[in-house]
Order: C-alpha cells, then sequence, then structure tokens
C-alpha cells in the first residue's frame, strides 16, 4: 500500500484529511464539546479509574471541577489574559483541570519536571517571566521545598503557590481543592471569547524543548496545534480502540509532550479512561494489567525492553493489550520483534514527534492489519502532514535518500518565545528542521538514522550536551568539556563526559589510580547536585588531554561520540 504521494520533492500523506480545525475555539471548550463524526459522545464517557479504589471520575464531574477552579483562580490569583500557570508536579488526575481551568481565564500553562533541582525550575521561571506574568504556581507537596528555594531564586513571591492534592502532614499551604471551597460562593469569573482565529495565534502552553541544540527554550504551542494533533491523531487510530470501553495506563509525564497532547488530550477525546499513574514502577504496571483490563498503552523504549526481558514481566498476565505505541525514541528492531512475540494479540508500532511538532507526526499501522511493515520504521505521515528530506546544501532528496527530515503540519508550533534566532534556525517556510536523519522508502515507510543534532536522548528526555558542559566549566579543576551520549540498550543513549583537566588538577592523578578516581566520582557528584537524575553523567567521566575541535573552535563531538561507543562495546 501506497502511504504518502511524492511530488518535487514533497512527501505527502496519503491519508484522508482530517475534520476542519476549529480556529475560534479554546483547548478545554474542544475537549468538552466538539464531537466530530469519528468521537463518541463525550458526555457518556468515563474520564479516568482511580488506580486504587477504582473510583470513576465522569465527562460531567471534569466539567464541574474545571469551572470551580477557574473561579478560584480568577478571585485568588487574578489570572487572565495571558497570565501563566506553572505546573510543577507529577501525573495526577487534577492535571487536565488546571490546564483547561487555566486556559478558560485566557491564560497559559507552563508544566515543568517534577525532578527539577531548584536551579533547573527557577530558570523556567525566569525564562517565562521575560515576557509573561506568573500568576500562580501548582506543585506536589514532594516538590513543594524545591518550588519554594526555584521561587525565592527567581524572585517569585512563594505566596503564589498551591498544592496539587494533599499533604502527609501538615502545610501552610493551600490545595486547589482548598482554593475552590474557599471561592466557591465568591465572584464568578468571566470565560475569555477568542477572536476569529484567534486559536491559531493563542498560546496554550509553553513547553521546555532543547530544539536542535543549546539550553532548553520554551515552545509556543497554540491551541490550534493541540487541536490539530487530536484530530490527526484519533482519526489514524480509528478502529484500534473501543470507545467510551478501552483503558488506558497514562503513566507517561503530563509535563512532556507526548503524554500531554498524545496520551492526556488524546485519549480523553476519544472516550477511552485513564488510570493515571504518578510515575512508572514495573510491578505497579503489571498488577494494573489485568485488574482493569487495560488494552492501550503509550510508553518508552526502556518499558518496552522491560516488558520484554524483566523475569517479573514473564510471568505477568498481558493478554488485554491490544494496542501499543512506542514513542519519545527509536527501539531496536530485534527487541521490537521480541515484544511481538510476547503480546502476539496486539498491535504494536512506533511513532515519530517532538515538542516543536506538539507532537506525533507519524505513526505505525496497525501491526495486525498489516504484518509485512517494517519493524524498524517510526511509520508514515499522519493525515495533513508532509515531509522533506534535505542533504546538507538543502537540497531536496528523494525515495530512499538520506537526509535531513523536515516536518510541516498545523501541529507545527509557533516557534520559541522570546528566541528569534533559534526560531529561525529551527522553523522555517512553514517547516520545522527536526535535526534528525532519515529517509523514506517507496511505499512512504519512514526510518530514522542518524541524529544530525547534538541533543541526547536518555529514556525518551533530551539531555542538552551545551548545558552539561557550561555547567563543568564552571568547576574549578576543569579547563574543558565535552559531553555526548553513549548507546545503551534500556535508556537509548546515557550522557558522558570528556574532560580536560587543569594542569593541578593532571599533575595529581598522573600515574595515580585512585586518584583518577576519586577526580571521576567528584565531577559526576558536581553534575548529580546542580541536575535532575536523567542529565548525571551516567555515561561515565573520560579525562583527555585535549578536545577535538574544528579550525573555527566548535567541538567535533562525533569523534568522541564514536570513540566512547566504540569503548562501550569493549
Amino acid at each position: 500500500m501506497k502511504w504518502a504521494t511524492h511530488n518535487d520533492g514533497v512527501f505527502s500523506s496519503a491519508l484522508d484529511d482530517v475534520p476542519e480545525i476549529p480556529q475560534d475555539m479554546d483547548l478545554p471548550a474542544f475537549m468538552f464539546n466538539f464531537r466530530p463524526s469519528f468521537r463518541p459522545d463525550p458526555s457518556k464517557a468515563i474520564w479516568y479509574i482511580d488506580p486504587k479504589s477504582g473510583k470513576e471520575t465522569t465527562y460531567a464531574d471534569c466539567l464541574k471541577r474545571t469551572n470551580f477552579l477557574s473561579k478560584a483562580l480568577y478571585n485568588e490569583y487574578g489570572v487572565g489574559k495571558d497570565d501563566v500557570v506553572l505546573i510543577f508536579s507529577p501525573n495526577s488526575q487534577e492535571f487536565a483541570t488546571c490546564c483547561w481551568a487555566t486556559m478558560q481565564l485566557g491564560g497559559i500553562i507552563s508544566a515543568a519536571n517534577p525532578s527539577y533541582q531548584a536551579g533547573e525550575l527557577a530558570y523556567q521561571i525566569t525564562t517565562v517571566s521575560k515576557t509573561n506574568n506568573i500568576k500562580a504556581m501548582i506543585t506536589h507537596p514532594a516538590s513543594l521545598e524545591t518550588a519554594r528555594e526555584a521561587a525565592k531564586q527567581a524572585g517569585l513571591d512563594s505566596r503564589l503557590i498551591s498544592l496539587m492534592e494533599e499533604a502527609s502532614q501538615s502545610v501552610s499551604v493551600p490545595t486547589i481543592g482548598d482554593l475552590i471551597t474557599k471561592h466557591q460562593s465568591g465572584k464568578d469569573f468571566t470565560r475569555y471569547k477568542f477572536s476569529a482565529g484567534e486559536a491559531k495565534s493563542k498560546i496554550a502552553f509553553l513547553s521546555f524543548s532543547s530544539g536542535t541544540t543549546g539550553l532548553p527554550k520554551a515552545v509556543m504551542i497554540s491551541h490550534y496545534n493541540v487541536m490539530a494533533n487530536v484530530l490527526q491523531y484519533n482519526q489514524f487510530r480509528q478502529g484500534r480502540y473501543a470507545p467510551n470501553k478501552s483503558r488506558c495506563l497514562a503513566v507517561l509525564p503530563f509535563y512532556h509532550i507526548y503524554g500531554l497532547v498524545v496520551v492526556l488530550h488524546s485519549q480523553l477525546f476519544a472516550g477511552v479512561a485513564l488510570i493515571v499513574l504518578p510515575k512508572f514502577e514495573l510491578s505497579v504496571f503489571l498488577s494494573l494489567i489485568p485488574k482493569y483490563k487495560v488494552d492501550l498503552f503509550y510508553i518508552v523504549p526502556p518499558m518496552a525492553v522491560m516488558l520484554v526481558k524483566s523475569p517479573e514481566a514473564q510471568k505477568a498476565d498481558l493478554t488485554s493489550m491490544k494496542d501499543i505505541m512506542i514513542g519519545a525514541a527509536p527501539l531496536a528492531g530485534d527487541v521490537l520483534k521480541a515484544f511481538r512475540k510476547r503480546v502476539p494479540q496486539a498491535a504494536i508500532g512506533q511513532g515519530y514527534g517532538m515538542t516543536e511538532t506538539s507532537t506525533v507526526v507519524t505513526s505505525a499501522p496497525s501491526s495486525i492489519k498489516y504484518p509485512d511493515f517494517p519493524a524498524g520504521s517510526i511509520g508514515i505521515l499522519l493525515s495533513n502532514c508532509q515531509l522533506r528530506i534535505i542533504d546538507t546544501e538543502g537540497k531536496a532528496q528523494g525515495v530512499g535518500k538520506i537526509g535531513e527530515l523536515l516536518i510541516k503540519s498545523p501541529s507545527n508550533t509557533m516557534g520559541y518565545l522570546n528566541n528569534k534566532k533559534a526560531t529561525d534556525d529551527t522553523f522555517r517556510d512553514g517547516w520545522v528542521h527536526t535535526g534528525d536523519e532519515a529517509y523514506i522508502d517507496e511505499d512512504g515507510a519512514i526510518f530514522i538514522t542518524d541524529r544530525i543534532k547534538e541533543l541526547i536522548k536518555t529514556n525518551g528526555m533530551q539531555v542538552a550536551p551545551a548545558e552539561l558542559e557550561g555547567l563543568l566549566l564552571g568547576h574549578p579543576q576543569i579547563q574543558d568539556a565535552c559531553v555526548v551520549g553513549v548507546k545503551d540498550e534500556m535508556k537509548g543513549e546515557l550522557p558522558k563526559a570528556f574532560v580536560v583537566l587543569t594542569s593541578d588538577a593532571q599533575a595529581q592523578i598522573n600515574n595515580n589510580a585512585q586518584e583518577q578516581k576519586r577526580k571521576q566520582e567528584m565531577v559526576i557528584n558536581f553534575v548529580k547536585e546542580k541536575t535532575i537524575r536523567y542529565k548525571h553523567l551516567s555515561g561515565g567521566v573520560e579525562f583527555i588531554d585535549a578536545i577535538p575541535k574544528n579550525p573555527s573552535g566548535k567541538l567535533l563531538r562525533r569523534i568522541l561520540r564514536d570513540r566512547a561507543n566504540a569503548k562501550a562495546k569493549l
């Protein structure tokens, strides 16, 4: 079957176009009221199932809760047009409520990784605050002290902090439930009304991504972008779930674009009940599958590896699994084939997307309906999507030719907040330059072959080498540094640092293996104390005499990356 058409260097999806994407509607109205022909009646859907108690939360419950919280945010913090509410919390049934309640007031959500250290969260606060007022921060009790410290560092009033849920011990910080109770009988809020076409320009989310290089940047995601992708993905997956009956384990983090759009919004829109988990724990994950007869799964490669290789998973009941999508990083073909043998009744495939394309732009057709579709492919173009493959000179490449992957989609975002240079580098003439090397075959199946961009992908998360290098260069005993990714079966890649020590520090380790090991641990701990877990130097530290560079001074990462991966195979 031909999955794409080709004309003058542009490959277009051969799938039918999606229904007209709303341009004068906000995301909450879309989720609660918009109903194309393939969407079941949302008012009859169960939206959440509590994993412990089994308690069900309905469409009506979510709508009521969203309106109550809009009223509370308006009265307590004065949230209005273009104001930001920052969410610093693991997954919760209240996550979407916080998003939609803010958007009904014309506000914007910026979600942060709940495992951030204070300095990392302060960076996000400071970046957003340059152009938008942060009116509130909603955090988890376990992250409260980090939130307070980050607020202090960034100059944000700590009285703007509230909790997503009750703390196990008494703290003088209100929960969003407390705020709802406090303002339930107060002044009602005025819902922000979109003008014609405003959905395309009104920011819904400021989600942080490293783009193709450098420090994390705030990606401006419009209401239109999210609505477009929800329609694209749901139209593609018709027939692969049972509306108002299917259940999905929502374990991918909602602060990450994959969990936010593909899981949280797309599944609720489709009438799929979410069983929300704050984090991935294999034993819990496996126990819930038969308990709730979960049939839909969105996972990342390390989870797939565990489900194939873990002794615990080998004993588990996985018979309810029907449809599984693997994304955020490539999965080796042999692991994918082993996974298909483990759950032969399930359709398993890979997809591709990024924060800048908000989110998924390719996905594999059903491996049951199309068993010959190549296992190593990231899938086919979704409806309304186009791609180009270009060489280093920008010349379009044809079928089977490798080059940089460019994507055009209605879900392509608006660019980076207050960062014209980075926007101009990545977003050009309607195309997102992904920084990934790929090719497309004659049938329209797409394959990623390498990463042109410098980002390291570990456990589905992006690590910018420049960020860690800048941190390392702040250490008094380090003269120069280069960070690369080392291939790892479980996590995809691990950050490894090549370090040039100062002359005094180098003299201390010469012919002294014990001192060398101590200094390696010193470097590892230096990064560990200042960054989130996935940025730790889990690939190790290697001391070298000089970092290879070209005549203009640019780091030649490929040389060190090849060296690191060659050593890893020994």
